[in-house]
């Protein structure tokens, strides 16, 4: 039951952080927000100007219109929503807070975003483009910080390890690398952490067109480069790293911003290796790969204990929490990215997108992102079941 209610959490927490960049941003413009709901699906349970709402599932009474007259036959009910109560504070509430049955996601909903209500000061549709631009792109930002934030706290209780060579296989030595070395690049790619490292050599190692890897090092003021066999690599990442033994808060802070923009460029290098068919699109997880990834790691880190167990989810949920942020800017339509291109054009050309076209836009992005959420199951189910 762990091993489901682990990534679950995880992805939630990822889906609110998100959520609640664009709430409360919205908030701060003085935009009214209509609901703000955790999950999906019927209410669980809500609070807002209407009281407090369960989910209800029991014996009604069903309206009977026959021969002209209305009669009442008792039924059953099927999921809905009851009042159970109206405390006096809820009158004055804007917005409902609810939780919702299925634990996937989360949404807020904002007065005037559908380009209605444009006359209402509170309305999304009636403020400025840059506001707009603000309040959309809030989401990812907030996912961006979630990502700091965690690496800056493991950073801080864990040990975390710098590029500087304190250790090797015999094979190594051999070619002359020494202990003190600092990795600086793989295959002529800059690499400035361990994780740029581990991703460059991971790609390295899967090009079945070379049969060595070209690594360079600095040591001292000097830049040497070696050919490494493919070989020296097998069941090991070659080498051991110096442990970063400093606690000082402003190079964690520093190590914490390094570790977000090494795995910027790593997920933009990810994207133009796919482009060029570097990488394959079969290689590439949905939901169902990404529970997958997180329930492997958590089941690899129980072999250590529970809290490594912990750590090694904390440390995936800074991971995905990047990447959704910086997937929801690509410029597609629906996503956030595309909304934020399109005030941008119109804050440009002065002219609003008519709701035809915006609807148009709309349509083939929700299709766009249909058809890559139907292949990536597809492609997570197969990888699952025919490894």
């Amino acid at each position: 039951m762990i091993l489901i209610i682990v990534p679950l959490l995880s992805l939630m927490t990822i889906i609110l952080t998100h959520e609640w960049g664009h709430f409360i941003v919205a908030k701060f413009h003085n935009v009214r927000v209509d609901e703000f709901a955790i999950g999906m699906g019927h209410k669980l349970i809500a609070i807002g100007n209407n009281g407090l709402e369960i989910l209800w599932f029991g014996r009604g009474k069903k309206k009977v219109e026959k021969d002209g007259k209305v009669t009442y036959k008792k039924t059953m009910i099927p999921l809905t929503t009851k009042v159970i109560s109206k405390p006096k504070f809820c009158e004055n509430m804007e917005t409902t807070y609810s939780i919702r049955l299925l634990p996937l996601g989360g949404f807020y909903n904002l007065f005037g975003m559908d380009d209605k209500d444009s006359d209402n000061p509170r309305a999304f549709s009636s403020k400025k483009n840059r506001e707009k631009i603000a309040i959309v792109m809030a989401g990812s930002f907030m996912n961006i910080v979630l990502a700091f934030i965690i690496f800056v706290s493991l950073l801080v209780t864990d040990i975390s390890f710098t590029t500087t060579i304190s250790d090797m296989t015999p094979a190594m030595k051999d070619l002359g690398i020494k202990n003190g070395d600092v990795i600086v690049g793989v295959e002529g790619k800059n690499i400035e952490t361990i994780d740029e490292y581990l991703y460059h050599l991971t790609l390295a190692l899967r090009n079945t067109k070379e049969s060595d890897i070209t690594l360079s090092v600095r040591r001292g003021s000097q830049k040497h480069t070696y050919t490494v066999p493919k070989k020296n690599f097998e069941n090991t990442t070659g080498f051991g790293f110096k442990k970063d033994t400093n606690k000082n808060p402003f190079h964690i802070l520093k190590n914490g911003i390094f570790k977000v923009f090494a795995n910027f460029k790593i997920t933009f290098d990810s994207f133009g290796k796919l482009a060029e068919g570097e990488v394959s699109a079969n290689e590439m997880s949905g939901i169902i790969g990404i529970f997958k990834i997180f329930i492997d790691s958590f089941k690899t880190g129980l072999s250590k204990g529970f809290i490594y167990a912990f750590k090694n989810v904390i440390y995936l949920t800074g991971i995905i929490s990047l990447n959704i942020g910086l997937m929801n800017l690509l410029p597609i339509p629906v996503l956030d990215g595309g909304h934020i291109a399109r005030y941008s054009i119109e804050s440009v050309t002065k002219t609003k997108l008519s709701p035809r076209v915006a609807n148009a836009l709309a349509f083939i992005g929700i299709f766009f992102l249909g058809s890559l959420t139907v292949f990536f199951m597809f492609n997570d189910l197969k990888k699952i079941l025919l490894p």
